[in-house]
């Protein structure tokens, strides 16, 4: 009995790493684009570097508000907006948002829509792109920048369990099954006891636990 309880714990804390595995396309991002900080940028549509300055829920995602410093590629104005599908419920493969606070050197590629967005595919520091692509330039203020489809304002996200629900999910059948695997090993270790038995002599075959 305790061995099924430990075999049937453990499955339960790894049937929710599964599933998140499987819900999660984040955990099976695959990088398929070019592999050097040359390729990132010969790659890329848009290069800058600049500050996230605010962020908003936008649908399934989030859009992340940047300040422009310096372009290194292509034509921006002084503040863009960036979509990424990260938001309460969804998370994209190879989606990736910037942290607030500190200048970041971001490459963007066009999508379906027209709109632009990064991926943790193609993520290069400052000093390197700076080495590669020199100190850049100011951003132009009459550049034009598309910003985020209407379309995506107003969605309200499906919801979906998030990972840490699914494996709190999980550990929480894990202790169960072992309170109640214990329950039953100390009723059988009482009643071995009273009726003058070992205690860790297993049952006969056939009969129960």
């Amino acid at each position: 009995m305790r061995r099924r309880a430990r075999v049937l714990a453990a499955a339960l804390l790894v049937t929710p790493l599964l599933v998140v595995g499987a819900a999660t396309p984040c955990a099976a991002c695959s990088c398929t684009g070019p592999a050097t900080p040359g390729g990132v940028i010969d790659e890329a549509d848009l290069v800058f570097v600049g500050e996230v300055v605010g962020d908003r829920l936008v649908g399934q995602g989030t859009a992340q508000r940047f300040r422009v410093d310096r372009v290194f590629k292509g034509a921006m104005p002084p503040e863009v907006e960036i979509y990424t599908d990260i938001g309460p419920s969804m998370v994209n493969s190879c989606a990736v948002l910037f942290s607030p606070g500190e200048p970041v050197a971001v490459a963007l590629s066009r999508v379906d829509g027209g709109t632009y967005q990064a991926s943790a595919c193609a993520l290069i520091s400052i000093p390197t792109l700076e080495r590669i692509a020199g100190p850049g330039s100011p951003p132009d203020p009459g550049a034009v920048f598309p910003a985020i489809p209407a379309a995506n304002e107003g969605q309200r996200p499906a919801w979906r369990p998030s990972w840490w629900m699914i494996l709190g999910a999980g550990l929480a059948l894990a202790v169960v099954l072992i309170a109640v695997g214990s329950a039953r090993n100390r009723r059988r270790d009482d009643r071995a006891a009273t009726e003058g038995l070992p205690t860790d002599v297993p049952p006969p075959e056939g009969h129960p636990g």
